[in-house]
């Protein structure tokens, strides 16, 4: 278990660690068995490749109130009603590339480069499913 407590901008676990490397991990669904602190914010960042070449940002947090987007980043707000417990949270990047493609467009996921989690939360496992 990884326990991200202290709340400030150079706290954070980076997978890899790294940016200049990459996951390459091409599975669809990756979960989290995550716990979060009641009256702490919470930021998840995932880069994604598409189908292009094009590597997109995702930013999920507690901090946001609506969604923000543009071709290449996207603010969502983080919404998870069980705040004190475990909770398993599985993302479908498939999904996620697909719902914020420019409409029209043929672009579909192609992998996870990379992600970052900043505090405050505690981590048991960290996965990807097919």
């Amino acid at each position: 278990m990884a326990a991200l407590e202290k709340e400030s901008s150079t706290t954070f676990l980076q997978i890899p660690r790294s940016s200049k490397s990459s996951l390459g991990i091409t599975q669809p669904l990756l979960v989290f068995q995550i716990q979060l602190h009641p009256e702490k914010s919470f930021t998840l960042e995932l880069i994604l490749l598409d189908s292009d070449r094009q590597k997109r940002r995702f930013h999920l947090s507690t901090k946001f109130k609506e969604v923000d987007a543009n071709n290449l980043h996207v603010c969502i707000p983080w919404v998870q009603p069980e705040r004190e417990q475990w909770t398993n949270v599985a993302i479908n990047l498939v999904d996620l590339i697909q719902s914020f493609s420019p409409p029209g467009s043929d672009v579909v996921y192609f992998g996870l480069e990379s992600f970052s989690i900043q505090p405050v939360c505690r981590l048991r496992k960290i996965f990807t499913l097919p």
